[in-house]
């Protein structure tokens, strides 16, 4: 079992186990590769603390030794990294290496991981054996049965896996609010939704990004006309191998919705904080959205869709929804852009075959008005579909 390395003979011996992994050239996405990249993050953690006087490559070292190994051009990096900009910009040092950007560099061209990783998440507020588990609600997560003991080990084991993302969402700005948030609960939430991901997405199909495109999910919002929709949306999207967990938030949290681009597979998060149709299908679209769009630009989107904080990242996300769920053309020429009706709603719905639902939160956000349509918004009619799952938070 891997857990946090604490001694030298530890070192020693996960430091052989790495090596003999990568000597196996496991398959991408696989058990293997997943154990690889974690080994590697409690490795670096390690020598971060007890090496300091060492003097490690630093990823763009590695990765410029192994172009010249591989007579390799900048062009060549394009599909490890994304654009040519892109690649320009990591090589200057100017843009810090995601975690599929590192996975990529990883599997394609065989550069270690630990090497890759450097210190882009060893922030010390986050590393494994520094992170503050005194802080995590743990009595919460106990009552919830995310956890039979808290121990010690056992949460750090539990938030082990999501600690790299911890790291990338405490120096970011794709958390889009400005609130008093706890943290450390949203590390534990995160977790949660991992771990699910791990264990109800261990039987989907493979991921594969030609897959999921503008197209199928113009299809996917049509379910929305349908009773159970939201939880058919779901099995629909397992069949392309994206996981998607329904988890109530934690108090002081306030996310909407999280987009993980993990080992095998990206991965949703969704709370259903407000019990509305039309939320619910605003935030799948909108994390589906960052999938589509930006899977090599960041690790982690964490969305309070409520808070009105927009960067580029998150504008484009909801550009790409918007679109999805009602093509801009068609919201120009209906009435439905002109006047705040019920039968406007309806009209556009029916011509879009979906969800009205849909089409009155549209009207809500594009008019900035809430007072009107609030009984076409599905108000109760989400979480009941989600009955299996603790709601009394």
């Amino acid at each position: 079992m891997i857990k946090v390395i604490k001694t030298p003979e530890e070192y020693a011996a996960n430091l052989a186990r790495l090596h003999s992994l990568l000597d196996r050239d496991p398959e991408r996405d696989s058990q293997l590769a997943e154990e690889i990249e974690l080994l590697a993050l409690l490795l670096s953690t390690y020598e971060a603390v007890n090496f300091d006087n060492l003097s490690a490559p630093s990823p763009i070292e590695a990765i410029r030794f192994r172009m010249e190994q591989l007579d390799l051009a900048q062009k060549d990096l394009i599909k490890y990294i994304g654009s040519a900009s892109r690649v320009s910009e990591v090589l200057s040092g100017k843009r810090p290496l995601t975690l599929p950007m590192i996975r990529s560099l990883h599997e394609g061209l065989g550069i270690p991981a630990d090497v890759l990783i450097g210190e882009q998440y060893s922030d010390v507020e986050v590393a494994t054996d520094t992170f503050d588990i005194t802080k995590l609600p743990r009595k919460e997560m106990v009552r919830r049965r995310w956890l039979e003991l808290p121990s010690d080990h056992n949460l750090r084991a539990f938030i082990a896996p999501v600690l790299p993302y911890a790291a990338a969402f405490k120096r970011t700005v794709h958390f889009r609010g400005t609130r008093n948030i706890d943290t450390h609960a949203l590390v534990a939430w995160l977790a949660r939704v991992w771990h699910r991901a791990q264990v109800e997405a261990s039987e989907l199909p493979p991921y594969e990004p030609a897959n999921l495109t503008v197209d199928l999910l113009s299809e996917l919002v049509r379910l929305s006309s349908l009773e159970r929709g939201p939880v058919i949306a779901l099995e629909f999207l397992e069949h392309v191998g994206v996981a998607v967990v329904v988890e109530p938030a934690l108090p002081r949290t306030f996310v909407d919705g999280v987009t993980l681009f993990g080992v095998q597979r990206p991965i949703i998060g969704l709370t259903l904080r407000f019990d509305r149709l039309d939320n619910f299908w605003y935030v799948l679209l909108h994390e589906l959205s960052h999938i589509l769009l930006h899977s090599l630009t960041a690790s982690l989107f964490l969305d309070d869709l409520e808070s009105g904080v927009v960067d580029d990242l998150e504008r484009q996300a909801d550009d790409l929804a918007t679109q999805i769920a009602i093509p801009e053309e068609v919201w120009k020429s209906s009435p439905a852009s002109k006047i705040r009706t019920r039968q406007a709603a309806e009209h556009l719905a029916r011509q879009l075959r979906i969800s009205t639902a849909i089409v009155a939160g549209r009207i809500r956000r594009h008019y900035d008005d809430y007072r009107v349509l609030g009984d076409l918004v599905g108000q109760g009619e989400v979480r009941k579909l989600f009955s299996g799952l603790d709601w009394s938070n």
